[in-house]
């Protein structure tokens, strides 16, 4: 396919390379439009995240601070580009062709009024994501640099990119009725927006994620002009300010946007709202000198809003840098903390590490805290979330902002883990994220950890603070601690620590791929609400919960691809999301199928069928609309959880749609009507028929807990106490207190097969619930 057309594509590019350049052309041209004399533009302008704040201005503390800063690289000659050339670059361009083939997928919908009214004529846009892989290409490691694009090929590349947007853009309009739909759609990942003039378009769900087969609706609420001024601290009218926007009826959601006195407005829908005008003088709204307070706005429909007036004042705050530590061991954010001070009130650090006003802040990178109060001020930065304050300063604000620089301190390496981490070759590896465990008893804690990188490629973690004392030896708990890494493509390894280590070498083995086939998956009727999760087996009862690849999916030829992992025994479950909760993994809870799969090196592959799956309906003539019943399976074992939708409607029937066949218990607890049910499925709809709670089962998870110690097994029934059968739920509540007495000392009756025996417990034995290695739940006989 050839393109011609001269003048389309100079339309498109001459504006774009005179005057802003390329990147405007891929990242749109929305602040330029804000900035026009019409007005504010109905887009927001984005404001960037900490990490993409500008370079700060050249200052003294800049110049205290030379060590991070980077030296300004010299500007290329600015080169304008006539009309002809871009006329004679344009003439020949020849974009390859972008070969669209057609999907099946459907998208539908309806745009109403706030009144319920269609609306037709709204145009609505659907962009789907191609599906691309990350990769890189062994050829270029170690090359030099590359030879720069030329004009030529950085307009090609530009007008390629134009056309392949354009080949996966969609657009439709409503109809009379205020209906759209889209056919013929691959599966990608689509993104929709929305367009009526004078109007904003709200979608009830979200627009920026949309699987094929999806019902997307829109509200439109009419836009209104509000006239806005901003006045500096002499009384004139300002130029330029930005507004900062907040709709308190939508969930308190800020925008920004670029005021000028060219178009001394807003526009905005009805509802209530908080406005603050800050000057114009950076981008970065932090480094903002002048600021407003913040007005109330309320817009009511039909009704011209009055003029909104902000006024300028100075403002107070304080900005500086954080300076690595000389080891360079420092490239993580840091936690800063500020804390206001009496004029008499001594240094607590303590009270600062507590302090509610808090930033993350990387070395070398300004941080800013504004909009404060005269007055004294204790400022201070530890390496990680929940960390010691290590460097801190008293700052005093009377009338004008401060500036300080927070010198890291070298680290106490005896308090530092340092783990090397080696690929299968021995070689070491870049991007390892870790995180930390601590078992104590048949309780589990993991938290994520920040590590840096010293010289010799040494990464250099520190142990979160809620297992210091334990790792390093303060405590006697007899807690365990083991850490994971994970790399992206050699996948994750684990290593027990041994408290106090501060030396281990981690290897990486080469990883297995899990490529799993739903057979029959085309044509079942669950194409999109069918998810597959893999865990490993081996390890704590908690890995069972945290499922690797779960963020994936099966394909619409019914595959799902799991890498990077480490050789081991798996198990892949299957769950079914309910109808209208595809994206919902956890939709519908209870797995409904599972294998165990031995994971080798390199590929590997596998099967899992949906098996033939079941409606359950529960008839409960003593319930009470609204009541909810517990569903899980008879046997619980390596389960997800309970089947969710179990909430009597007002016919008294609680409704699970798709259950595998087995034996299921149904469970209701509410004090007095509390009881237990089980029943087979299939079986059509029952009438739920609770036997009274008079036992408790046991289950053992561990060995080492405290109830296989006191001589309790896997199975067992608790039936009575001190010589007493459990006659009633009562019964049962009444023993838990005792049990967990230190000083008291109790009977349990046990039925253990077909005869029971007697087992004494006392309370001190009992220890707290996370010893306790496993649990004793509800149940009848």
């Amino acid at each position: 396919m050839k393109h011609n057309n001269t003048l389309i594509f100079l339309a498109l590019f001459m504006g774009i390379l005179i005057g802003g350049g390329l990147n405007h052309l891929l990242l749109g041209t929305g602040r330029a439009q804000a900035e026009g004399v019409t007005g504010l533009s109905n887009e927001p302008e984005t404001m960037r995240p900490e990490t993409q704040n500008p370079e700060p201005s050249e200052t003294a503390l800049r110049s205290a601070n030379e060590n991070v800063m980077r030296e300004k690289p010299e500007k290329a000659p600015v080169t304008q580009v006539s009309s002809s050339e871009a006329a004679a670059l344009l003439n020949d361009m020849e974009p390859t062709a972008v070969a669209v083939e057609d999907g099946t997928g459907t998208v539908f919908g309806r745009v109403i009024d706030t009144a319920g009214q269609p609306m037709s004529g709204a145009v609505i846009r659907l962009t789907g994501r191609p599906k691309t892989i990350s990769s890189r290409s062994p050829s270029k490691v170690g090359q030099g640099a590359p030879d720069q694009d030329s004009l030529k090929e950085t307009v090609r590349k530009a007008a390629q990119d134009f056309h392949d947007r354009r080949a996966r853009n969609v657009e439709t309009s409503t109809d009379e009725q205020g209906q759209f739909r889209f056919e013929g759609l691959l599966d990608l990942g689509w993104s929709a927006k929305a367009y009526l003039e004078d109007f904003v378009l709200t979608a009830e769900s979200s627009a920026s994620s949309i699987r094929i087969g999806a019902e997307l609706n829109f509200t439109a609420a009419l836009v209104q002009e509000v006239p806005v001024e901003v006045v500096m601290t002499d009384g004139n009218l300002a130029e330029r300010a930005f507004l900062v926007v907040t709709a308190l009826s939508d969930q308190n959601q800020s925008r920004t946007y670029r005021w000028s006195s060219d178009g001394a407005f807003l526009r905005l829908i009805p509802g209530r709202y908080k406005v603050r005008a800050l000057s114009h003088g950076s981008d970065d709204l932090d480094l903002s000198e002048l600021a407003s307070s913040t007005e109330k706005l309320s817009i009511e429909a039909g009704v011209v809003p009055e003029a909104l007036v902000l006024n300028l004042v100075p403002r107070l705050g304080i900005s500086g840098y954080i300076r690595a530590a000389n080891d360079g061991s420092d490239q993580n954010h840091c936690m800063l903390r500020l804390l206001p001070l009496a004029q008499d009130q001594e240094v607590d650090l303590a009270l600062l590490g507590d302090s509610d006003q808090q930033s993350w802040a990387r070395p070398g990178r300004l941080f800013t805290f504004t909009d404060l109060e005269a007055g004294r001020y204790l400022i201070g930065a530890a390496r990680d979330w929940g960390s010691p304050i290590v460097v801190h300063e008293v700052l005093e604000l009377s009338d004008a902002s401060a500036e300080v620089l927070l010198q890291l301190p070298e680290r106490d390496l005896s308090q530092i883990l340092k783990v090397v981490a080696l690929d299968a070759t021995g070689a070491p590896l870049d991007d390892v994220d870790f995180s930390v465990r601590q078992q104590s008893g048949s309780s589990s804690s993991s938290r994520g950890v920040q590590s840096t990188r010293d010289k010799d490629a040494t990464y250099l973690i520190t142990i979160p603070p809620q297992f210091t004392d334990g790792y390093f030896g303060k405590d006697k708990s007899g807690a365990t601690y083991s850490i994971s890494a994970t790399h992206p493509e050699m996948g994750t390894t684990e290593s027990e620590l041994t408290p106090g280590q501060t030396d281990l070498v981690m290897t990486f083995v080469v990883p297995g791929k899990l490529t799993v086939t739903v057979p029959g998956y085309v044509g079942s009727g669950y194409e999109g609400r069918v998810h597959l999760h893999a865990s490993r087996v081996e390890g704590s009862e908690q890995d069972q919960f945290h499922a690797i690849g779960s963020g994936g999916k099966v394909t619409p030829t019914g595959i799902q691809v799991f890498e990077g992992l480490e050789p081991g025994t798996y198990l892949v479950s299957m769950t079914v999301s309910s109808k209208g909760n595809e994206h919902n993994h956890w939709g519908n809870s209870g797995t409904v199928n599972s294998i165990e799969v031995n994971i080798r090196e390199g590929e590997n592959s596998a099967q899992l069928a949906i098996p033939n799956l079941y409606p359950l309906r529960v008839h409960w003539a003593d319930g009470k609309v609204g009541k909810s019943l517990h569903l899980s399976q008879a046997d619980g074992e390596r389960q997800f959880g309970g089947f969710s939708g179990g909430t009597l409607d007002e016919n008294l029937i609680a409704s699970w749609d798709e259950l595998p066949a087995g034996e299921y218990r149904i469970e209701y607890y509410g004090g007095q009507n509390s009881g237990i049910m089980e029943v087979t499925v299939p079986c059509g709809e029952i009438e739920f028929v609770p036997m009274e709670i008079t036992a408790m089962r046991v289950s053992i998870t561990s060995l080492d807990g405290n109830l296989a110690k006191v001589g309790l097994r896997d199975g067992d029934l608790v039936i009575g106490a001190d010589g007493k059968e459990f006659e009633s739920q009562a019964g049962l509540m009444a023993m838990g207190p005792k049990l967990m007495n230190p000083g008291s000392s109790i009977d349990l009756m046990v039925q253990r097969g077909n005869k029971v025996v007697t087992i004494t417990v006392k309370g001190a034995d009992m220890g707290d619930w996370s010893e306790m290695g496993g649990q004793m739940n509800p149940t009848s006989r």
